[in-house]
């Protein structure tokens, strides 16, 4: 059962792979130092290391899959650009993430499913994105989704 539940929790980041441009064309800002570090997931110990790649970009393992990341902020919504760059699959794709971070603890919260942004242009995912993170409808509200670290000491 448990290896079912990894297996579901890895296609549900890889299907988020889905987009080939950043949500922001520049990273809005540097890298968070209180993201840096070994997490451990709160559902199933798997890790999520985090290292400082350059300034603005991080290079982030989630269970051995590498990611490069970077901010893209819209309308007050921390999100992270991440690109797929070890899977063959995925590789070059980006999934957007939001996340916030309280003590030693870190949430990944994943697009809400009602937005449609399949068939969109970069310009036309970019404006929807900030127009629902405007409204507070950016982000998918069911607490299942979320996925809560914790750092290790």
């Amino acid at each position: 059962m448990k290896n079912l539940l990894i297996s579901l929790i890895a296609l549900l980041l890889l299907a988020g792979c889905s987009f080939d441009v950043p949500l922001t064309e520049k990273p809005t800002r540097e890298i968070d130092p209180s993201l840096l570090g070994s997490w451990f997931s709160l559902a199933n110990g798997e890790s999520l290391d985090v290292y400082k790649l350059a300034d603005d970009q991080y290079l982030v393992m989630d269970d051995g899959a590498p990611y490069v990341c970077t901010h893209s902020d819209l309308s007050g919504v921390s999100f992270i650009s991440c690109k797929a760059i070890g899977n063959t699959d995925h590789y070059g794709k980006y999934a957007y993430i939001a996340y916030k971070t309280d003590a030693d603890t870190l949430v990944l919260m994943a697009l809400n499913d009602s937005l449609t942004l399949g068939d969109k242009s970069s310009d036309e995912i970019r404006s929807i994105v900030a127009k629902a993170a405007e409204d507070g409808t950016a982000l998918n509200p069911d607490p299942k989704t979320q996925k809560r670290y914790k750092k290790k000491e």
